[in-house]
């Protein structure tokens, strides 16, 4: 699934970030929401922040090799 996402979606995301700089929290949140998903399906029930299995989206970016999308903008 994360193979997917970078194929398919993380390429967009991208372009628009550097495109759009003002845009770059939402654009953020397209892939803090698909790893919240991804890691929910992988633990099998949702989770909320205050579980002790919730992780936050850095640390889901490093639990599934993704970079935070401000890095593009910095370069």
């Amino acid at each position: 699934m994360t193979l997917l996402y970078k194929i398919f979606i993380r390429p967009i995301l991208e372009y628009g970030t550097i495109t759009s700089p003002l845009k770059q929290g939402a654009i953020e949140s397209v892939q803090n929401a698909f790893t919240r998903r991804l890691y929910c399906r992988q633990k099998g029930q949702y989770l909320r922040p205050d579980d002790k299995d919730y992780k936050t989206a850095a640390q889901r970016n490093e639990l599934f090799n993704l970079t935070s999308l401000s890095t593009y903008t910095q370069i």
